[in-house]
């Protein structure tokens, strides 16, 4: 590669005075394709740090070693009124052998987005920070927060997502933003392709995600191993005081063992090749966030990946005749394809979800009898031809289901993100479970994922007497 005739290190001081405060938001938006979503969300990084991660430098003080990234750093000076750029290196517009080819460069809608939220105004935040803000981040102080906040989470995604967001906004900023999507040609990236559980979204072109630069093959599995790091890594918050004392008209299950109960998860992502169900990529985040939850509150985590049919059966047989009597609760985790009724094995063979859960009926387990069983069930639930297309749940107390979706509708998923339902009961469960009831805040998943998928809404089932808190184990 061809070397460039200024050095790094006065090129990265300027890059870094002229970056900060507001100025450093809105760089964070316009590189977040080619930046780490853990890197994105440390409030200390610094635009020198952003630099180094997209330059690849091999040393300080060396020439920029693989600046094929000069098109994306001319366009952010142009943008942000920023003419250093231009002043160290010269015209880049004009030919010149000892400067790089240019390479990659902003995605056409980051320029777009970026003059739109320059004409904004502080109650076009307010109302946009209404709409999709429901858990009131602290973070979010303004419109650069929320835009990167949204990309980070793929909440700005397809061209619904973009027009969405454009429809918070008013005036000037809202004009900039719709017409100029209207303009736009319009592909799509493969790793950032949102699924249905058995088949992908069909959009139609001018639906799909405004991204010009697809990544090499190997980075989608490095992309997901960052994710999962991420979220492994991801500081709980210092919870609020809850009040424990219980009016005798709204009485709670014991939740106060140390260690609450069994959390059973049952992932199946691989299946039989003649089975004709496809591999759920993305369910490995799914686990990963359910793990960290529910390790958060106490639970002894227990996790079977891609078992056959009969497999699922002995699982649940063997947890039906362990000891519970310590525990509090139990929590059982099932993400795998499936029908109204049923899910199925990675061998393409089916379970009735009502003979999987009845093994942990009063009469069947005595040790958990009068305790909550609790089920969330990440699935998709078409219509079952040997079944009356009626969900049935156990004839007994004490019992919730939480569905990903409604009977007759399939669930989605992203590949780098796992799915809507999963994703933001983690996220609602860890902000809430210190002051509110898990109806409450399934209510609240609901509200969430039916607004991010437009038509998908989850379908909590129950049985429960009273009311099922989640407290933390230190709380």
């Amino acid at each position: 590669m061809a070397s460039i005739d200024f050095e790094y290190k006065e090129f990265s001081a300027e890059f870094g005075r002229s970056f900060q405060g507001d100025n450093l938001k809105q760089l964070k938006f316009l590189i977040s394709d080619y930046i780490s979503s853990t890197i994105l969300g440390n409030n200390s990084v610094t635009a020198i740090d952003l630099l180094d991660e997209v330059a690849k430098h091999r040393e300080q003080n060396e020439v920029i070693a693989s600046l094929n990234e000069l098109k994306l750093f001319d366009e952010i000076c142009e943008l942000t009124k920023l003419g250093f750029l231009q002043d160290l290196v010269g015209d880049t517009s004009k030919p010149n052998p000892n400067s790089l080819d240019k390479g990659i460069g902003l995605k056409p809608y980051r320029g777009l987005f970026f003059k739109g939220i320059q004409e904004a105004t502080g109650n076009d935040f307010f109302e946009a920070r209404a709409f999709y803000d429901q858990t009131h981040n602290s973070d979010i102080k303004d419109l650069w927060d929320l835009a990167l906040y949204l990309q980070v989470n793929d909440l700005l995604v397809t061209r619904k997502d973009l027009n969405r967001f454009a429809d918070r906004l008013s005036g000037k900023a809202k004009g900039i933003i719709k017409d100029g999507l209207k303009d736009l040609v319009i592909k799509i990236n493969e790793e950032n392709v949102v699924k249905v559980e058995d088949r992908d979204i069909i959009r139609g072109d001018k639906d799909k995600l405004v991204n010009l630069t697809p990544l090499h093959p190997e980075d989608k599995e490095s992309k997901k191993r960052r994710e999962l790091r991420r979220i492994r890594a991801i500081p709980f918050k210092k919870p609020f005081v809850l009040n424990t004392q219980q009016g005798s008209d709204m009485p709670r299950y014991k939740m106060t063992s140390k260690q609450r109960g069994i959390c059973l998860i049952i992932n199946n992502i691989m299946f039989a090749s003649d089975s004709k169900l496809s591999e759920r990529v993305g369910s490995e985040i799914d686990e990963a966030y359910l793990e960290r939850i529910f390790k958060h509150l106490g639970f002894i985590i227990e996790v079977k990946q891609n078992l056959p049919a009969r497999k699922m059966k002995d699982v649940m047989d063997e947890m039906q005749r362990r000891d519970h009597s310590k525990y509090d609760c139990f929590v059982c985790c099932i993400l795998s394809h499936g029908r109204l009724g049923m899910v199925y094995g990675s061998d393409g063979d089916s379970c009735k979800i009502l003979e999987l859960v009845s093994n942990f009926q009063s009469n069947n387990c005595k040790s958990l009898q009068s305790k909550p069983k609790v089920f969330f069930i990440q699935a998709c639930r078409p219509q079952n031809p040997e079944d009356d297309g009626v969900e049935k749940i156990p004839n007994d107390t004490d019992f919730l289901f939480g569905y990903s979706t409604a009977p007759l509708t399939k669930s989605v998923r992203n590949m780098n993100r796992g799915t809507y339902f999963i994703r933001n009961l983690t996220k609602i469960l860890e902000d809430h479970h210190h002051h509110h009831h898990i109806l409450e805040i399934l209510t609240h998943v609901n509200k969430v994922v039916q607004e991010l998928t437009d038509s998908r809404v989850p379908a909590p089932q129950f049985t429960l007497t009273k009311n099922l808190y989640f407290p933390s184990v230190d709380q």
